[in-house]
């Protein structure tokens, strides 16, 4: 089969054989290119495709390394041409405007006399074209000049050609940087020019606005080629597609921008033609104004591709009329106040006001550091500029000792001194280095010998004997006044731990010291803070730079003390506010729950919608909606079963998964009216398709893996039947959690467990074991666990559970004291046990684990098998698959968060008792 295979596939000589090949002749490497293309695009891709799957991972092999050594060739080329240059000439004066290749385009032509008033008469209207002639490869040595130098060179209708500003791709995207010209006999033409391309941002508002490592980061995801996201602050953002706003309680992340770009609505929204004008709108409307006037871009959001809405007024503008807008009186006094408060909340105040014709003066409380203070350990400040010195009044100055600016105790003071007083000095104090000035009361000077009185040892009077003896473990059993320092080179960029290393740099190997300036030389010596316990070898610019270096490291670290949101505050008011807060949910989550209408009517509209792809298909709703623990805005989930897959016995495997993902999505698109909003997620843990049923007005998620999920909605509705004050308990933590910005790193399922958990652990509720004994008949086995058959009536279920009689406030008091003193480290919520179990049981094969845990140890020893997730510092297992932990993804930030979040709400509500 395989030397079939072979012989009906001659693909495989080509491939391995590879487009090496002995001739230079150019024609030639064309023509066996443009062969092998030919053969791959026909003959060869229906080979490949009816090869035998033995030999296809053959053919995978050998299509990765072409794939490989043509993506390194493109490469080489690109490199190769580096150097290429492009003329254009200006008709005005016939002058020749070089362009090197790779260069700033816009840049380069902008710089020439007559460019800007040409391209204003192009702007206006009167000047159809730009007429510049372009000449390439003249007069340069890296490429030869010959008939095929342009061939990289894209070449567009004379008549209307365009020029593009080049954009640097990702390593990913291998292309050639190419500037348009124009040729029609000759290679080297005249043309007439259209500018496309952009005036670009100014380079503060665009540092602010649109960081070069964030922006590339997200057009790496969403392939917008404009900017997409806006930061407008240190804490606020916009999506420029979405047009929403992105806001964090604290610094604003790139991991916060890119969790929202990965966004299905961001995503959908990207692909969409009208948004993309409407971004490009949005952009065209402040590229062209000056610097002042861009930075005002943070109050403004698109709106339409011919409008902007300013949400400082609340006004939607005409995008011509953007500047027109700034000066209206509502606008500017509203900026104007912002800038007088001083209020850090948007970005470049000091720059928008400028359009006013306010100018931030210099600000002339800084301190500056003097040499001579520095040596002293002390900073002098640099006199305040009032109305005296416009007359030539001034100040003296005032000393102070040297301290980092964001800070005025005493334990953030830096008392910077010189290590060495004066090296040629007789005197061994002045000579010997400031950290090691407490040792010398243990030495004794005899002329030219120092004599250690602990050790009874004499030394020569050397500074490096000193200094090697102190550190001399001898020496140090009988003094603990040795501390230890580290070592920096602000030269040479360079730190070091240890004396000898530091030593040894100044006398061996290379440094940069040498290639100092004479003036510098003279300036730089050793200095020593005794706050920070360094040795810093520099000069007064370089000190300056340390306190600043540790201010802002002292202040980033400074921890601040977690505070009770403000929403969480008003809710937990009163004990009479928490009981008519948990009403008004329970109220929504029934009322939905109670619309049984509107879910079985888009259960029935997807059953008939699908069957036309699967026959004979199931649908089986899920999730909040089914369980009590949503409202009217909660999504519906559905699980579809497609034939025989509720158990988990078909279409498993992520292939099958994605497969049947794509035919019903390709299925509800065709049906429009009924449907909208159609996307499918292939690439999630669990494929989904995502809707808007249009009569129902829900939105839903359909799923195709299992019946899992119908169980355990299932179970937590069966928990709310037997405990009643589960329901608003969960509720009320579900909003608790979304006020904290809990909810996107712990589920409504996971938090309703460890509600639920809690209820069993005090006997209000069951364990899942306990609730398969009182079972005894046979459930089902989904996808390898066994779920609970629900035999017994609920009324004979509730004898073996105490009633919670006591407020909500109550219990929500004794949940948030219980998980703020619980041991996330060691031990694991365990809802199918009803008590905690120690993570240690779940390592190895599960030997020591109970036995109700037989089919969690059976899937160890399976094919595929997963290891419940131990090394999470919260542990959450589902009761039914015992390999899920719930909370795998909360990091230490987060179970620091919401224990710090269960006691400062538990202090609260205590105080209302």
């Amino acid at each position: 089969m395989e030397e079939h295979s072979r012989q009906s596939c001659p693909t495989i000589d080509i491939l391995e054989k590879g487009l090496y090949f002995n001739s230079n002749s150019n024609t030639e490497v064309k023509e066996k290119i443009a062969e092998f293309s030919n053969f791959l695009n026909s003959v060869g891709r229906i080979s490949l495709i009816n090869a035998d799957e033995e030999i296809t991972h053959e053919f995978v092999f050998l299509l990765l390394t072409l794939k490989k050594n043509i993506k390194q060739t493109l490469s080489e080329l690109g490199k190769s041409r580096k150097r290429q240059v492009v003329f254009c000439e200006c008709s005005e004066c016939n002058q020749e405007i070089p362009i090197e290749f790779g260069s700033d385009i816009w840049s380069t032509l902008q710089n020439h006399e007559h460019f800007e008033e040409r391209f204003h008469k192009f702007l206006s209207g009167s000047l159809e074209s730009v007429p510049l002639g372009v000449e390439t490869n003249r007069n340069v040595e890296a490429v030869p000049s010959t008939s095929n130098a342009c061939d990289d060179v894209k070449i567009n209708d004379k008549t209307d050609s365009k020029i593009d500003q080049c954009e640097v791709l990702d390593e990913e995207d291998v292309s050639i940087q190419n500037v348009t010209v124009s040729s029609e006999e000759d290679d080297y033409g005249t043309n007439d020019f259209t500018f496309s391309f952009k005036p670009p941002y100014d380079p503060e508002v665009e540092m602010k606005l649109y960081p070069d490592s964030i922006m590339k980061a997200v057009r790496r995801l969403d392939k917008v080629p404009g900017y997409s996201i806006q930061r407008s602050g240190p804490s606020r953002g916009v999506c420029l597609i979405c047009c929403c706003d992105l806001m964090t309680r604290s610094r604003f992340s790139k991991t916060a921008i890119l969790d929202h770009v990965m966004g299905q609505r961001h995503m959908k929204f990207s692909a969409t033609p009208e948004c993309l004008r409407i971004l490009e709108a949005y952009h065209e409307a402040f590229t062209n104004h000056d610097p002042p006037s861009q930075a005002h871009q943070v109050y403004f959001r698109p709106d339409t591709s011919h409008r902007v809405m300013c949400i400082l007024c609340n006004k939607s503008i005409l995008c011509s009329m953007v500047t027109d807008h700034l000066l209206t009186n509502k606008h500017r006094l509203q900026v104007v106040d912002l800038y007088k408060k001083n209020l850090n909340i948007c970005y470049l105040t000091n720059l928008q006001v400028q359009v006013y014709g306010i100018v931030e003066e210099p600000d002339t409380r800084k301190q500056e550091v003097t040499a001579s203070a520095l040596v002293n350990g002390k900073a002098t400040e640099k006199p305040k500029k009032n109305s005296d010195e416009k007359h030539g009044a001034r100040k003296k100055e005032k000393k102070d000792t040297i301290q980092s600016p964001s800070s005025d105790n005493k334990e953030s003071q830096h008392l910077i001194v010189k290590s060495v007083e004066n090296q040629k000095s007789k005197n061994v104090a002045d000579w010997i280095p400031h950290r090691y000035r407490e040792h010398l009361q243990f030495f004794k000077e005899n002329g030219n010998i120092l004599s250690c009185q602990p050790c009874k040892v004499n030394l020569a009077k050397d500074s490096e004997m000193l200094k090697k003896h102190i550190r001399l473990s001898s020496h140090q059993g009988l003094s603990k006044l040795l501390v230890r320092y580290t070592f920096y080179c602000e030269i040479c960029n360079v730190k070091f731990t240890d004396e000898v290393a530091w030593n040894k740099h100044f006398t061996e190997g290379p440094n940069r010291h040498v290639l100092m300036a004479e003036s510098r030389k003279s300036k730089v010596t050793e200095y020593e803070c005794t706050k920070c316990l360094m040795v810093i070898f520099g000069d007064e610019l370089s000190l300056a730079r340390h306190i600043s270096d540790r201010s802002r490291k002292d202040k980033k670290n400074e921890k601040k003390e977690p505070q009770l949101p403000e929403q969480v505050k008003r809710m937990f008011k009163s004990v009479e506010n928490i009981e008519a807060e948990s009403m008004k949910l329970l109220d929504e989550a029934n009322n939905s729950l109670n619309g049984k209408q509107l879910t079985q009517e888009c259960c029935t509209s997807l059953e008939k919608a699908l069957s036309s792809v699967f026959p004979g298909c199931h649908v089986h709703p899920f999730g909040s909606r089914i369980s009590g623990l949503g409202n009217e805005h909660s999504d519906l989930d559905v699980f579809v079963d497609t034939g025989d897959m509720f158990l988990g016995d078909k279409n498993q495997d992520p292939l099958a998964q994605v497969q049947l993902v794509r035919k019903a999505a390709a299925a509800l698109t065709k049906l429009r009216e009924e449907f909208q909003e159609v996307c499918q997620v292939p690439t999630a843990r669990t494929p989904i398709v995502k809707l808007y049923h249009r009569k129902a007005r829900i939105e839903c998620d359909l799923s195709f893996r299992h019946g899992l999920s119908v169980e355990n909605t299932k179970f937590i509705r069966f928990c709310i039947d037997i405990q009643p004050i589960t329901q608003p308990f969960i509720l009320m933590l579900k909003k608790w959690s979304f006020y904290n910005n809990l909810q996107e790193h712990i589920t409504t399922y996971a938090l309703a467990l460890l509600a639920i958990f809690y209820l069993q652990i005090n006997n209000y509720l069951l364990s899942v074991k306990k609730i398969k004994e009182l079972n005894p008949a046979e459930a089902q086995t989904i996808n390898g666990w066994e779920t609970i058959n629900y035999k017994m009536p609920v009324h004979q279920i509730k004898n073996h559970v105490s009633r919670y009689e006591h407020s909500i406030s109550r219990l929500l008091k004794d949940f948030f004291d219980y998980y703020s003193k619980f041991d996330y480290e060691k031990q694991v919520v365990c809802p199918l046990l009803g008590y905690t179990i120690n993570k240690n049981l779940f390592e190895g094969k599960g030997e020591r684990l109970p036995p109700v845990m037989h089919t969690y140890v059976q899937q160890l020893s399976s094919k595929e098998p997963e290891q419940f997730r131990i090394n999470s510092l919260f542990c959450v297992q589902d009761p039914f698959d015992l390999s899920h932990n719930l909370t795998k993804a909360c990091q230490q930030g987060i179970v620091a968060k919401f224990k710090n979040m269960c006691g400062l709400s538990w202090r609260h509500l205590s105080s209302l008792t």
